[in-house]
């Protein structure tokens, strides 16, 4: 995979201080994909391509919550037709909200699209993504270890972790037991 510089330089039309703006944007961004619990993602459109596809120069995912994109999607390609909102905040140099398609897959997502300006003029668009739904969600790490461990659940982000009720149950009757056994 390409650096940032190299990516950006050999599949947009962007060069010089425009890059380095993009790269200063993308080292800084990590608090806000936190507090946001959403993943990140920086796309500029393709050279030549008069905005109908853009290329994933950046990406960043929420440490405080799950992520929607297992992979790597940096040098990825969509067109405008995977990504309308994207096409149309490029073209029109606003902020939209609405839903979409995840990266390569079939999931629904929230997504805020934001272009970047730099010198006055639409460099980059960035994307704010989150699940449609709130709590957790299955993942490809989300497999039974066994009997003994108990499954946790988060109602809402922020919220604690909370035993289901059965598992509540069993340790209700493992203390009963070992007071009974003393």
């Amino acid at each position: 995979m390409a650096a940032f510089p190299e990516l950006a330089i050999l599949r947009t039309e962007l060069s010089g201080d425009a890059v380095a703006h993009l790269e200063r944007l993308a080292v800084s961004w990590r608090l806000l994909a936190d507090l946001s619990f959403s993943d990140l993602l920086l796309f500029a459109p393709v050279a030549h391509e008069d905005g109908h596809r853009f290329v994933i120069l950046a990406q960043v995912r929420p440490t405080t919550g799950q992520t929607l994109y297992v992979h790597d999607l940096i040098g990825e390609v969509v067109d405008e037709v995977e990504r309308p909102s994207l096409a149309r905040a490029w073209r029109h140099a606003e902020i939209h909200d609405g839903e979409a398609t995840v990266v390569r897959g079939r999931e629904r997502v929230r997504v805020e699209t934001v272009p970047v300006r730099f010198r006055g003029r639409e460099i980059a668009v960035l994307t704010r993504e989150a699940p449609t739904t709130s709590g957790r969600r299955e993942c490809c790490t989300d497999s039974p270890v066994g009997d003994a461990t108990p499954s946790w659940t988060v109602e809402r982000p922020g919220a604690r972790p909370v035993a289901p009720p059965a598992a509540a149950g069993d340790r209700r009757r493992r203390a009963r037991s070992a007071r009974s056994s003393s």
